[in-house]
């Protein structure tokens, strides 16, 4: 869900499209072969010198400085006013943008997509076949055949992030993903509504499509 949606905002103007940040700066260790930019991610703009940085460090990642030096990258190459687009799902990659925000004086606005539970459980399960995410998901992936463990995991996820988000007063917009299928010019409008850009109709047609 969060690919599709990344891909459609990618094409304002205003707006940047950076993937995962969380998952690239933690998980993958500064290791990505490409960029939403088209480009390989080494030679991007913005992530080459960000990725350098991650895969020379001998101590342990800095998370807040490394995304302020991210911020800094699509500022000079895009221009002050642009916007990032990070789809980091995780709740601890928003608990790290509160304390980004908190610090820097950053206007933090949250996108709260949620699959239907259906979609969801039928999404797990296939993922469970595909050799590559059963790698990348460890230990989880034993139980992504689970209709009990994977309708816990999307109420648990889902519940913990609205609690987050409501707890500390954070400005978000929740919508579903199979709203943004069916109505995808609707539900794009309401974002730039939400974030206060106008809507532009090159967000209908995602990058390559």
């Amino acid at each position: 869900g969060s690919t599709l949606s990344d891909l459609l905002l990618g094409n304002h103007s205003k707006l940047v499209s950076m993937g995962e940040i969380y998952d690239s700066i933690y998980i993958n260790q500064g290791d990505l072969s490409g960029c939403t930019c088209g480009k390989k991610a080494k030679k991007c703009e913005v992530w080459g010198s960000t990725l350098q940085k991650i895969r020379e460090s001998e101590s342990k990642i800095n998370y807040i400085d490394t995304y302020k030096d991210i911020i800094n990258s699509v500022k000079r190459e895009y221009g002050e006013d642009s916007i990032i687009v990070d789809s980091s799902k995780k709740l601890r990659s928003l608990e790290k943008l509160k304390m980004l925000s908190n610090q820097e004086g950053y206007d933090l606005k949250v996108l709260f997509l949620v699959k239907d539970l259906r979609n969801y459980i039928n999404s797990q399960k296939q993922r469970g076949n595909i050799k590559e995410k059963r790698e990348k998901d460890g230990w989880r992936s034993l139980y992504s055949a689970s209709y009990i463990y994977n309708i816990y995991f999307w109420l648990r996820q889902n519940k913990a992030i609205k609690k987050f988000l409501n707890s500390n007063d954070i400005d978000y917009y929740q919508f579903g993903y199979e709203e943004l299928c069916f109505q995808p010019q609707y539900i794009m409008n309401k974002i730039c509504d939400f974030i206060d850009i106008e809507f532009e109709s090159s967000m209908l047609i995602p990058k390559g499509g």
